[in-house]
C-alpha cells in the first residue's frame, strides 16, 4: 500500500479562492487563441482534457487535434464539442489522435500517421496533459531496447518526452511563437527523480517491485515533467518555442486519482470516514484547473518566462530546486533519449 509519509502533501491541491476560470483567461486571451492548432493529449469527457478542447474550440482554433489512447473517449469528445452552440465548423476542424504514451511504438506510430495526413503541419500549441497516477502495484513498460521500466514514469514522462521531440519540427512550423504546455502536479512534491542517480530503480525486479512506492512514483514523474520544461526550454531558446509547466490543483470530478487507496484519500482530507468526497476539501473546479492550461498556452507576458511552472494562474516562483536545476533537467534529458533510442539535439 502506497505510504503518506511525504512532506506536506496538503499543498497538491491549490487555493480555491481563484476568480480565474477557463473561460475568463480565454476572454482575455482571444486573440492569441484564434486560428491556430493545438494538439491536447489525454482528452476523456470526464478529464481536464475535455475542459482544454471545450475552451480552445470556443475561440475558434483553426485545427484541433485530441490524442487518446480511447478511441471512444475522443469521439464521445468531438462529438459534444460539435453540439455546442457557437460551434463553427467552417473555421474549426477538429481530428482525433489514437495513441498510447505507454507505449513508444504507439507514440511513433501516431506521429507518423500526422505527418502521412499533415505533411507540412504547423503546431501552434502542444498541451501534454494525459497522465496515470498511483498504480496500485508496479507495472512495467518495454522501453527502446526491450527492458521492462516503471509504467507512471514511461506514461507520465517518456511518452510525452518522446512526443513533444518527434513534434518538435511542426512546432519550429509554426508561424507563431509555439509553445509547448506539460502538465505536472503538485505531487512533484513527494519525490525527485529518484532514478537519475539509479536508473536501476526503475527496471522491473524483485527488489524494485519489494520496494515500489506508488505515491513516490508519481511524484517522480511529476518532477521529470517539470525538469523536462526546463530542459526543452534551454535546448530551443531563441527557436521560436517555449515551454512551460503546470500544477493543475486537485479536481474532484476526474477520474485521475481512482488508484488512490482510500485510506490515503482520507488521511489527506479528501474524503470523509464514510468514503465520500470531503465537502470541505480544497478541490477546485474543471474551469479553474484549466485557467492555468490557458495561461500557459497564450498569455503574451510569459514570453520571457519560458521552463516557468504555472501554479494557480501565476508563475511560480517556489519550485523546489531539484525540479528547476538546469544539470538535473540536463542528465534527465540524457536518461530519456538512452530509454526512448534516440537523441533529440536542436
Amino acid at each position: 500500500m502506497a505510504t503518506i509519509d511525504q512532506p506536506d502533501l496538503t499543498k497538491l491541491v491549490q487555493s480555491t479562492d481563484s476568480k480565474h476560470t477557463s473561460d475568463s483567461m480565454a476572454a482575455t486571451f482571444h486573440a492569441q487563441m484564434v486560428g491556430k492548432t493545438v494538439l491536447i493529449t489525454g482528452v476523456s469527457p470526464t478529464g481536464l482534457g475535455a475542459e482544454a478542447a471545450r475552451i480552445v474550440t470556443k475561440h475558434a482554433p483553426k485545427l484541433l487535434i485530441l490524442a487518446s489512447r480511447s478511441p471512444a473517449s475522443i469521439s464521445q469528445v468531438i462529438a459534444d464539442l460539435k453540439a455546442a452552440e457557437g460551434f463553427d465548423a467552417a473555421a474549426t476542424t477538429i481530428e482525433p489522435l489514437p495513441v498510447d504514451l505507454a507505449s513508444q511504438a504507439s507514440v511513433r506510430a501516431a506521429v507518423a500517421s500526422l505527418n502521412e495526413k499533415h505533411p507540412d503541419l504547423a503546431l501552434d500549441v502542444l498541451i501534454n496533459n494525459a497522465g496515470i497516477m498511483m498504480l496500485p502495484a508496479y507495472e512495467g513498460i518495454p522501453d527502446a531496447a526491450g527492458q521492462v521500466i516503471e509504467k507512471q514514469f514511461a506514461t507520465n514522462h517518456l511518452g510525452p518526452f518522446l512526443l513533444t521531440n518527434l513534434l518538435v519540427p511542426a512546432l519550429l512550423r509554426s508561424k507563431a511563437t509555439a509553445r509547448v504546455v506539460s502538465v505536472s502536479s503538485g505531487g512533484y512534491l513527494g519525490s525527485p527523480v529518484y532514478a537519475l542517480d539509479d536508473p536501476s530503480l526503475l527496471r522491473d525486479t524483485p527488489a524494485s517491485r519489494a520496494a515500489y512506492d506508488a505515491f513516490k512514483a508519481y511524484a517522480q514523474s511529476k518532477t521529470a515533467n517539470v525538469l523536462f520544461s526546463v530542459a526543452l526550454a534551454q535546448k530551443l531558446a531563441g527557436k521560436g518555442v517555449l515551454a512551460f509547466s503546470l500544477d493543475p490543483g486537485a479536481v474532484g470530478t476526474t477520474n485521475l486519482s481512482r488508484y488512490v487507496p482510500v485510506d490515503v484519500e482520507k488521511a489527506l482530507g479528501w474524503r470523509l470516514e464514510d468514503g465520500s468526497l470531503n465537502p470541505a476539501a480544497p478541490f477546485i473546479t474543471a474551469e479553474q484547473s484549466v485557467a492555468n492550461y490557458v495561461m500557459a498556452a497564450y498569455d503574451p507576458a510569459l514570453a520571457d518566462k519560458s521552463g516557468a511552472m504555472i501554479k494557480t494562474v501565476a508563475v511560480d516562483e517556489g519550485v523546489l530546486d531539484y525540479a528547476k536545476d538546469p544539470i538535473l533537467a540536463e542528465k534527465l534529458w540524457a536518461l530519456s533519449e538512452e530509454l526512448v533510442g534516440e537523441k533529440f539535439d536542436y
